[in-house]
């Protein structure tokens, strides 16, 4: 019996389960551009981004998918509900915030298009009123503008003398 007992003894010393592996290191200490990095979050910000590893450039993770995927859900609604401007559909949000390049130029030409009308009415007004002038100079005699007072008493000196 007790040489069954110190058999399964060394068969237990043997077995897997107690000859588990020493447990990993420690992780190395962070460097000391880390530790700086990670007290303050605004040279964090300001610290260049890692480099790529060669398989991320070819696949997108998740999450930017996932992003990606709600800016173009995003653009989509705005410009569903956008307005037509001079023939352009314009995202809703950038027509709120600034007004667009599309919403400027419309603007630029409407001006352009009062400043045109009122300098053609104004031209317009002075070429009646020089046709009008004109007009009464063909019709007034070459002594000058018609003065139906004066014309009166010449007649009437005329007849009184004759």
């Amino acid at each position: 019996a007790s040489h069954t007992v110190a058999g399964s003894g060394a068969a237990a010393a043997d077995s897997p389960a107690s000859a588990a592996p020493p447990a990993p290191p420690p992780p190395p200490p962070p460097a000391p551009s880390d530790a700086a990095a990670a007290a303050s979050p605004a040279s964090a910000a300001a610290a260049p981004p890692p480099l790529p590893t060669p398989g991320s450039a070819t696949r997108p993770t998740r999450s930017t998918q996932a992003v990606t995927s709600a800016r173009r859900r995003r653009r989509r609604r705005c410009l569903t509900s956008a307005r037509r401007v001079g023939g352009r559909r314009t995202d809703v949000r950038k027509a709120a915030t600034t007004a667009s390049g599309a919403t400027r130029a419309t603007a630029a030409a409407a001006d352009r298009r009062t400043a045109a009308d009122t300098s053609d009415a104004a031209a317009a007004v002075r070429r009646s009123t020089a046709a009008a002038a004109a007009a009464a100079a063909a019709t007034a005699p070459a002594g000058g503008p018609v003065d139906d007072d004066a014309t009166t008493a010449k007649a009437g000196m005329a007849s009184s003398r004759a």
